[in-house]
């Protein structure tokens, strides 16, 4: 039998996932696949490029604040527009830059440039709410594919993760 593990979002609160690994590792279980959306895309494909659930937890410890910092201006900006036309228009969240800088040079410490290059199978789910169309990065294409979904190999894992964690610029709009 194979063990996959899906790991969820939920901001900061996505490092409690390197505590569950933790703790399968401890208990001699290991899974055969990953997954993650969100902030579980950000543990997912760390564990999948070999960093250990302690290291995981470090790097989250040391990089946080720089990774979910917001822009205060476009904020201000919105909530001028919410004032002035009775329309609720929040933007301004980190735009990712600095999440895909620090998960592409993770992926270079262990020699990775594509997520095709990681040998521990991985899921990273996205959604283009422009297009309203799924994606999954991976380097596990599966034979029966859902034609619906498009399935990426060619993308960097900073790229990846940061499609998976990221807000809409615009998030609310009424």
């Amino acid at each position: 039998m194979k063990l996959g593990i899906a790991l969820s979002g939920g901001g900061i609160r996505g490092i409690a996932h390197a505590g569950v690994l933790k703790a399968l590792e401890d208990n001699n279980i290991k899974p055969d696949i990953i997954g993650g959306t969100s902030s579980g895309s950000l543990v997912a494909s760390l564990y999948a490029m070999g960093y250990s659930p302690y290291y995981i937890f470090l790097l989250f410890k040391r990089y946080a604040k720089d990774m979910v910092s917001v822009d205060p201006v476009p904020i201000i900006g919105g909530l001028k527009e919410f004032l002035v036309n009775k329309k609720i228009g929040l933007s301004g969240f980190n735009k990712g830059d600095s999440i895909e800088t620090e998960y592409n040079e993770l992926a270079y410490r262990k020699g990775i440039k594509k997520i095709s290059d990681i040998k521990f199978p991985l899921v990273i789910t996205s959604v283009d709410i422009k297009r309203a169309k799924e994606y999954i990065f991976t380097n596990n294409i599966p034979d029966a594919k859902d034609e619906n979904i498009g399935y990426i190999k060619d993308i960097s894992i900073g790229k990846a993760v940061r499609a998976s964690s990221s807000f809409p610029r615009n998030i609310l709009s009424l």
